[in-house]
């Protein structure tokens, strides 16, 4: 239990913030390279090999794709209510290329384990160390969902994010 929340409500609170946007995935190339957040509005958050991980989405187009390929560490950063709105607009549809989002924002880091750049004011934190990418193919979706997210260009990439901490508040939970 994490701040009053059941563990039932946790994952609820945890899955809107995904579904609502309100989630940023952090990522940068190295151990002292600038960090880049994006807004996720997709993911999954369970066991996959017998391990606790999370599926992150990413286009090969965003800056956090090559992130991740070059620096195989990221972090979830887990909002429960819209008091960072303009973070999460901001993050979703400003580019790292364009604009250092993190320093403009003043959003606040801190590093963990391995050196995973994390949001210190998130409620929940999710640290991965990525253990396999998979790319999504054209055709082997369904109809619906190909026309109306992809029609034929820029299919995500799935990263497996091994979770190696969750944090919430001002403690580990994992």
């Amino acid at each position: 239990m994490m701040s009053g929340y059941d563990d039932k409500e946790l994952k609820q609170k945890a899955f809107d913030a995904v579904k609502n946007g309100r989630a940023l995935l952090c990522s940068t190339a190295g151990d002292h390279a600038p960090v880049n957040a994006m807004t996720i509005g997709w993911g999954f958050w369970g066991t996959v090999w017998n391990k606790d991980v999370f599926l992150a989405y990413v286009r090969p187009g965003r800056h956090t794709f090559q992130n991740l390929k070059i620096w195989p560490r990221f972090s979830v950063n887990l909002f429960f209510d819209d008091r960072y709105k303009n973070w999460f607009q901001v993050c979703g549809n400003e580019s790292f290329r364009d604009k250092d989002k993190i320093t403009d924002l003043g959003i606040p880091l801190k590093r963990g384990p391995q050196s995973i750049p994390f949001i210190e004011k998130a409620d929940l934190v999710l640290l991965c160390r990525i253990i396999a990418v998979q790319g999504l193919d054209a055709g082997s979706l369904p109809e619906d969902v190909e026309s109306r997210f992809y029609r034929g260009e820029d299919y995500h990439h799935l990263f497996y994010g091994e979770i190696i901490r969750v944090s919430g508040g001002s403690r580990d939970l994992l």
